[in-house]
Order: structure tokens, then C-alpha cells, then sequence
């Protein structure tokens, strides 16, 4: 079968062929996609919808295939055990063909609707993309993750934080949580340490962070943690309860890269976030 790669995102677990990564994502818990892609184009778009009612999968896709049947030589049936699904063989003027496969599953235990379509070229194209739909897990509602596992980061945390935000640039990813405290965790993982001088945790720390330049920082001997005060309105403290940001960076030789935490709306220093994890290591405060 070859190399797989992990993801876990939103109660979905994927195992994907170990060439494919996730290029496009949505944080939203109602409705959303990831798209999956190779070195060469794009491969796969998983879909999620959150349904109030069990929809009639059968009836959608009967609906899609009178759509396409005019411009569309070929519409297959089912395609997977688990799945209802079509298959779309377009041939242009000059005998080509491109294929598209089209397959939709309804989780009663998350009340979610999920959607997939893939395309390619023949029996090896369809393989990848069934193998990718037949290990697929729905671990719960989209709302109850408590792990996301992608683009180079593996976060476990507790019950009451929302994923809220996700930046995921070429050679930077920042990944940001929320709980009704108002309190903010952001995770962030940069590659090529070493060239831009993240070989060292306390650069690291200032580079990721986004510490203000000047900001003194006071470090926590028991969690290893570094803290600075947030200014409230026109550079005031803020009233009532002294919240205070802070962030821990370590570094990866391994794989050239350094990550951070950050945790913002704390009301003191060295507070010890139960129940999370980044790439292994506890969360401090």
C-alpha cells in the first residue's frame, strides 16, 4: 500500500497515500471541505454538512446524474460498500477522457453528511480515492474534536475549546483555539529553523509569538513558560482582571522546524493547561 499520512480534522480521521496533503481547509463545524492534492494537481475534496434530518442520499445523487446526463457519456452506481455514489466519464472531440468520481455517506451518530469527489485517469485513479473513502473515520460531531492532526502539527486538547481559525502558508501554520473564558491558545509551527534562526527557543519564542518589540518578558521556572501583560484601552491595563499572554517555543532538529504556543486571557502566570498537547508536549501557561 505504501506510505500513508494521518490527518485528523473536525472528528474526521484520514488516511491519505503519502503524497497527497491538505492544501485548502474550513474551521466551520456546519459545512466545509478539505481539499487534498499531490506535487502535481488537485486530487480529492472531502465535504461535511451538518443535517437536522437524514437526507436521501439516493435522491441527490439520482438529481446529480439527470443533471449531467446530457454532457456526460457514462454514469456508473454505487461505488463503495458504505457509499452511495456515480461515476462521470466525460470524452472530448478528440477521444480523451477525464473521469470524476462521486460518492456521499450519512453519519447518524454526528448527524453529518459526508461528501467526496475525486478525479483522475482509469482503475489506479479511482483506487487511491476509494482507498481514502473506505479507511475514512466520522469519530463524533464536528463540534466534540478534541485533536487535530495536519500540516505538520498533532494538538490533543480538552472539552470546551472550539478551533476557530487556521492560517496555513507554504512554510508557516498557525492554528488558533477559543473557549467561553475568552481565553485563546494559538499554535503556530514554522519550517527552516535553522535558516531564519529558530534553532533557538527564545527567538523562536519572540519570532512566533509576535511579542512586542520591547516587551519584557517574565519566565515561569516551573513550566517553562514566558508571560508579558496585554495593555487593555489606550494602553491600560485591563480593569477588573490582569490578563496576561504567554508562550513556550521549542524546536524540532529532526525536522528543521521550531513551534509555539501561545495562551492569551490568563489571569497569572504558570498555569498548566490540563489536557493539552502539541507534537507530544504539555501545554503551560
Amino acid at each position: 500500500m505504501g506510505t500513508r499520512r494521518g490527518v485528523e480534522w473536525l472528528n474526521l480521521r484520514l488516511s491519505l497515500p503519502g503524497d497527497w496533503e491538505v492544501v485548502r481547509h474550513a474551521v466551520s463545524t456546519r459545512k466545509g471541505a478539505l481539499t487534498l492534492a499531490d506535487r502535481r494537481r488537485q486530487r480529492m475534496q472531502v465535504m461535511w454538512t451538518a443535517c437536522g434530518a437524514r437526507p436521501d442520499v439516493g435522491a441527490m445523487l439520482t438529481a446529480y446524474r439527470v443533471q449531467q446526463a446530457t454532457r456526460v457519456r457514462d454514469l456508473g452506481g454505487d461505488l463503495l460498500a458504505g457509499w452511495r455514489g456515480v461515476c462521470r466519464v466525460t470524452e472530448t472531440d478528440d477521444g480523451e477522457r477525464s473521469w470524476l468520481w462521486r460518492a456521499a455517506s450519512y453519519d447518524a451518530g454526528s448527524r453529518r453528511l459526508v461528501e467526496a469527489v475525486w478525479t483522475g485517469e482509469g482503475e489506479a485513479a479511482f483506487a487511491a480515492g476509494a482507498g481514502v473513502l473506505e479507511a475514512l473515520e466520522v469519530l463524533g460531531p464536528a463540534e466534540a474534536a478534541r485533536r487535530v492532526r495536519a500540516f505538520g502539527l498533532d494538538v490533543r486538547h480538552p472539552a470546551g475549546w472550539r478551533l476557530d481559525g487556521a492560517a496555513v502558508r507554504p512554510m508557516d501554520v498557525e492554528l488558533r483555539w477559543a473557549d467561553d473564558a475568552q481565553r485563546v491558545v494559538r499554535v503556530w509551527r514554522r519550517a527552516g529553523a535553522s535558516a531564519w534562526g529558530g534553532d533557538d527557543a527564545g527567538r523562536a519564542l519572540r519570532e512566533l509569538a509576535g511579542v512586542p518589540r520591547g516587551t519584557a518578558l517574565v519566565h515561569d521556572d516551573e513550566t517553562a513558560a514566558a508571560g508579558w501583560d496585554v495593555p487593555g484601552p489606550r494602553g491600560r491595563r485591563l480593569v477588573g482582571r490582569h490578563r496576561v499572554a504567554s508562550a513556550s517555543a521549542w524546536t524540532e532538529a529532526e525536522r528543521d522546524a521550531a513551534c509555539c504556543v501561545t495562551v492569551e486571557g490568563l489571569t497569572r502566570l504558570g498555569v498548566t493547561l490540563d489536557g493539552w498537547a502539541v507534537n507530544g508536549r504539555g501545554v503551560a501557561g
